[in-house]
Parts: C-alpha cells; structure tokens; sequence
C-alpha cells in the first residue's frame, strides 16, 4: 500500500511544531497478526492504554495504536495490501473495518483481489 504518507497538518496533528508541521503517526509493521496480539498484551501489562485497534479501510491492515510518552501517535501493524500492477487496489467493498483484533482476525479480507 504505502512505505510513507504525507498528508497536511491538521489540527489532529501532535504535537505540531511553531510552522505548522507536525507528525500525524508513525507506524511500524510486524509480521503477523499474532505478534499484533502480544503487542497488546505487553502493552496492557505495562499500563500503556491502547488508544484503538482493528482494521480501517484502504490498506486493509490490522493494527493497534498507542501515544508514546511524548504524546505522539504509534501505529503497530500486519498484513497491508501492496498496491497490484497497473495500480490495481482492493475494491473497497473489501475492506471489512474491525473495532478489534479479535474481529479482524474473526473477519478475514478475501485472500485473492
């Protein structure tokens, strides 16, 4: 799908610097769903809140968030779709959202697009 997004800063961006550019989140991918689950775990143990997990749209990914100690947005994620030759992407009546690990991972995306 993609190694780096840029969009504009928002007023969701944090924390923004004194020009106006900030950092939206930054994410890593792990290599599996079941590495997803343990992150989780960890977190969990640690006390560190995880602020949304799931799957969203394009992409497809499943994924969890937390904020660092500095406030800034951390996205750990497996399994996003790579854009298709000729730019060919998951139609979006594939996306299949999720509100949790468990449901995305109850709730597969078809394998084959």
């Amino acid at each position: 799908h993609h190694t780096i997004a840029l969009v504009p800063a928002g007023p969701d961006a944090q924390p923004a610097a004194r020009d106006g550019i900030g950092l939206h989140h930054f994410a890593m991918e792990v290599a599996s769903l079941d590495e997803l689950f343990a992150c989780r775990e960890f977190f969990r143990a640690q006390g560190v809140p995880v602020v949304w997990e799931g799957r969203r749209g394009p992409g497809c990914n499943v994924g969890i968030e937390i904020h660092d100690p500095d406030g800034y947005q951390i996205e750990l994620y497996c399994g996003i779709d790579q854009v298709a030759p000729g730019g060919r992407v998951r139609p979006a009546s594939q996306f299949r959202p999720a509100r949790s690990l468990e449901e995305a991972r109850d709730n597969p995306v078809p394998a084959h697009w």
